[in-house]
């Protein structure tokens, strides 16, 4: 059986759903990996073939459009991505729906990330086993906690549930472009907006959430397709670093990581300037990743080391406490690794799970991007190493999550919904 992965976005969005592709075809299925140009030598250091979708999320995450979304509420980023799809995306929305159905040619099942639009459409149209891949609880309703999109820790059972239809407002800005893409090329009647996306031919599509037990508890009124088997990571023990940051490393204390990753800023010249002052204030010393563009190229110091991306899991264990945006991979990673983590939100479900590493005294409060001030961080990475709550938090759960088999367990389940498909 030939199984596609269809995925778009960040490398947050790629890494674990290329873990889950490996795995996959570590069992013995013909495995393709769809995404973005740009991911192109990631997959390619793994024996899983690669279709590559045209788009290149990079750029598009140092766009001014996304740079300005940060530190805004949920509904002016919804009403200002609206206006910017519709001028700039829209023709790359199409484009990518057509190669992903092109990719999806010969595949006899899909597993899919909610930033492919295609994947429900192409399930649909082919009558194949689907797979929705969720890196945060964001379709299901529960009466437990609100959609994590939402600044609201709890809205009480009823609310809760009724939050989650808020979801379907992201679909609204190209749901004409996929319903004229599901005619002219699919040849698929329209979808009404209000239609599941839950549900595929008259069945219930299981939903597959990448995160630990450990982390959020997986909702008691959750459906039975709705599973939460743990983390995926994929394997970086064959990485080798360069010899001038293991020569960084062991010139002094375990330093301090930073980097906001995919994340695009107005003014990365000052946030950089706000980040080094930080860790001087803490008097600690600093790996700092750069990115897509939240951040510039410190300069030179022997305190500071300017990398564009480590695997985390090659670095993590290394370093004493880990700043990030908070997106769900590098928090997964952070937590992993057994290290305090500082999250500062830039918007999405980053709040969400700043507040959930801050709930298990795994890192402070999360300070939101918009407030952030070299004095704030300073404070923070201080608390962390102070603190030894936090450290000894961060330290036991990091343990749990490492005695996981999240990607075995999931590959289980995949195995025996193919199986039972009909």
């Amino acid at each position: 059986m030939r199984i596609l992965l269809l995925t778009e976005g960040s490398r947050g969005d790629i890494e674990p759903f290329l873990a889950l592709a490996v795995a996959l075809k570590k069992t013995g299925y013909d495995v393709i990996f769809s995404a973005g140009k740009n991911f192109a030598d990631m997959v390619g250091k793994t024996d899983v073939s690669f279709r590559e979708i045209s788009v290149d999320y990079q750029e598009i995450m140092k766009s001014g459009e996304i740079g300005s979304l940060h530190g805004k509420n949920l509904f002016v980023t919804f009403l200002r991505s609206w206006r910017n799809i519709k001028r700039r995306f829209v023709p790359v929305i199409r484009q990518t729906l057509h190669e992903a159905w092109q990719v999806a040619s010969d595949a006899d099942a899909i597993i899919y990330h909610p930033k492919s639009l295609a994947g429900y459409h192409i399930a649909e149209k082919k009558k194949i086993p689907a797979f929705l891949f969720l890196p945060t609880p964001l379709l299901v309703p529960t009466k437990e906690f609100p959609l994590p999109l939402l600044p609201f820790d709890n809205c009480g059972a009823l609310l809760n549930k009724v939050s989650y239809n808020i979801s379907k407002l992201l679909l609204l800005s190209y749901h004409n472009v996929i319903n004229k893409w599901r005619k002219d090329e699919l040849g698929l009647r329209r979808k009404s907006f209000f239609d599941s996306y839950l549900h595929i031919n008259g069945n219930p599509i299981p939903v597959i959430h990448e995160v630990s037990q450990s982390v959020i508890a997986c909702p008691a009124d959750w459906p039975d397709h709705a599973v939460m088997p743990g983390y995926f990571f994929l394997d970086h023990s064959a990485w080798m670093p360069p010899d001038d940051l293991v020569s960084f490393l062991a010139a002094g204390p375990p330093p301090v990581y930073i980097s906001f990753g995919s994340m695009g800023y107005s003014d990365p010249q000052g946030l950089t300037q706000t980040v080094v002052e930080a860790v001087r204030q803490a008097g600690q010393r600093a790996v700092i990743a750069i990115g897509w563009g939240a951040m510039a190229v410190p300069e030179s110091a022997d305190d500071i080391f300017c990398v564009e991306h480590v695997p985390y899991s090659w670095l993590f264990p290394q370093v004493s406490a880990v700043v990030i945006h908070g997106g769900a991979g590098s928090v997964a990673a952070g937590l992993r690794a057994g290290r305090p983590v500082i999250v500062c939100p830039f918007f999405s479900d980053q709040p969400f799970w700043g507040k959930i590493v801050a709930a298990h005294h795994a890192g402070p409060q999360p300070i939101p991007i918009k407030q952030l001030t070299s004095e704030k961080l300073a404070g923070a990475i201080r608390q962390c190493l102070d603190d030894q709550h936090i450290k000894q938090s961060a330290a036991v759960l990091g343990e749990k999550i490492r005695s996981e088999d999240g990607l075995g367990k999931a590959v289980a389940y995949i195995r025996d919904a193919i199986g039972q498909y009909s």
